[in-house]
């Protein structure tokens, strides 16, 4: 759940007020409880302006899945991707991997870990897990196919928004489950 803010010219921001949902009722309850368990401990005052920001193992996660949603229902770019970069370097943090398996997400993680070291040259020791070649070929591929927001409208010639969950629901039952 989020909207559409025009902080920048020509760069589309959104400012999430529920931090992640999903179709997969399983995977949606985990991440209400997960969300249950980071309660206040999810947001941070940043000493440099004050302003409250998300802490960074929450936002690591919320990164995560949302390239994960993207990718299952719009389209995911590597503008997302390169969010994940700035998170993530210079940190390492073995928790991220403990909740990205509760939320049966690790194979989806390598690929996306491949992908950090491909596409911008990420340094594998700050990777939280090992990457996956095949998995993040893949991904890489669809991303570079599909893009960002309703790329996968354009990219296969799909306005039937029926079809396109479909796509995503084989991904997430073939490939990402």
């Amino acid at each position: 759940m989020h909207t559409h803010v025009d902080f920048f010219k020509n760069t589309d921001v959104e400012v999430h007020f529920r931090p992640w949902i999903s179709h997969n009722l399983i995977r949606n309850y985990r991440l209400q409880k997960l969300s249950r368990k980071f309660g206040k401990k999810s947001f941070v005052v940043n000493k440099n302006n004050n302003l409250i920001v998300p802490a960074h193992l929450f936002n690591v996660v919320h990164v995560l899945h949302h390239i994960y949603w993207y990718f299952l229902v719009e389209g995911v770019g590597l503008r997302q991707v390169l969010d994940l970069y700035f998170l993530s370097i210079n940190n390492r943090n073995s928790d991220i991997i403990v909740i990205i398996k509760q939320l049966s997400m690790f194979k989806f993680t390598s690929a996306v870990m491949w992908v950090l070291m491909e596409a911008f040259g990420f340094n594998k020791e700050f990777l939280p897990c090992k990457p996956n070649q095949k998995e993040g070929r893949f991904l890489l591929s669809e991303i570079l196919k599909a893009g960002n927001f309703n790329g996968l409208i354009i990219h296969y010639g799909c306005q039937n928004i029926i079809l396109l969950k479909s796509f995503g629901l084989l991904l997430v039952l073939f490939i990402y489950p």
